[in-house]
């Protein structure tokens, strides 16, 4: 019979493979970190300072798992709760509404407002070497 730390440990693996394997997302277990390590929750995602908690249970806790999420942020971190729906594979990321729309609008910006000095210079010799090719095959 499995118990309810390793139930967690195996949701944790598959929003690994998930994010990681699938979608090339960075992120990693933080080990040991229900034991007062400094790394809190169960995923890091370094790119968004994002830090998720990760709940299998027969039974659904909403809030109580939300707090638990939001406590393990420490306060300056953006939290997330994953949960699988009970006897389903379905797997759920909750995350403050605020959050999620700023997300949203990181996702409609330019990748690149203004090419930085070195895009520059890049940009700048491609365009002298398209010019060569250019007169080369005229």
């Amino acid at each position: 019979m499995i118990n309810t730390r390793q139930k967690g440990r195996e949701l944790v693996k598959e929003v690994i493979a998930i994010l990681k394997d699938e979608n090339g997302i960075e992120c990693y277990e933080t080990v040991g970190s229900g034991s007062g390590t400094r790394d809190k929750g169960d995923i890091r995602v370094p790119a968004l300072d994002l830090v998720i908690e990760a709940k299998k249970h027969k039974r659904v806790s909403m809030t109580d798992w939300a707090k638990q999420s939001e406590k393990e942020g420490l306060g300056y971190n953006k939290t997330a709760l994953a949960w699988q729906i009970p006897q389903t594979s379905d797997i759920r990321i909750d995350i403050d509404v605020r959050y999620f729309a700023n997300l949203l609008k990181r996702a409609e910006e330019p990748k690149m407002k203004q090419p930085d000095r070195e895009m520059k210079y890049e940009l700048m010799r491609l365009v002298e070497t398209a010019k060569r090719i250019i007169k080369r095959l005229e």
